[in-house]
């Protein structure tokens, strides 16, 4: 018996170790989608595109009337729909507000920082609301032309917001 226990020793020593090493790799790896993304946006302008939920919910749960819907563009603000986004080199956005700008803000611009970091596995975006209060969000995805951010919404569903680069 004294043998099956020394013998387990290092086993757990090896499935431990195998452990450690996958989270290095999925945190190396998070790590390297945090940097590509950040170089992704930077330089570059985006412009909201879309509001959704994975799920279908109720988004104004202070009303009298239940809806059970996942394009949740129409919620958006006309403000936030013009913005465009430009995001500095020195890890600070330029949103120009353009037309329509938020009631008692009538600045053509906020400045406000931006920048993407790893929390465990996932890649966090630090970015803004739709009241233009800082916010992180967990990266969904990204390429060229798009990338989808997304927060916890009511009732377990994720809250997606996509934007678009114009150039």
């Amino acid at each position: 018996m004294r043998k099956l226990y020394l013998l387990l020793i290092p086993v757990f020593g090896i499935f431990s170790g195998c452990t450690k090493s996958v989270s290095n790799e999925e945190s190396n790896a998070a790590q390297k989608r945090a940097d590509e993304f950040q170089a992704s946006i930077k330089a570059h302008r985006y412009k909201p595109v879309a509001f959704y939920s994975d799920k279908p919910i109720d988004y104004i749960t202070n009303d009298n009337e239940v809806k059970s819907e996942t394009d949740l563009w129409i919620y958006v603000k006309e403000y936030i729909k013009d913005d465009v986004n430009y995001f500095n080199d020195n890890g600070t956005v330029t949103i120009f507000q353009n037309a329509v700008k938020m009631t008692g803000n009538q600045s053509p611009t906020i400045t406000a920082d931006y920048g993407a970091m790893v929390v465990g596995k996932e890649v966090m975006f630090n970015f803004v609301d739709y009241n233009y209060v800082p916010t992180q969000y967990r990266l969904e995805q990204f390429d060229d032309a798009y990338f989808t951010v997304y927060v916890d919404g009511p009732a377990g569903s994720k809250l997606y917001s996509k934007f678009a680069r114009v150039e």
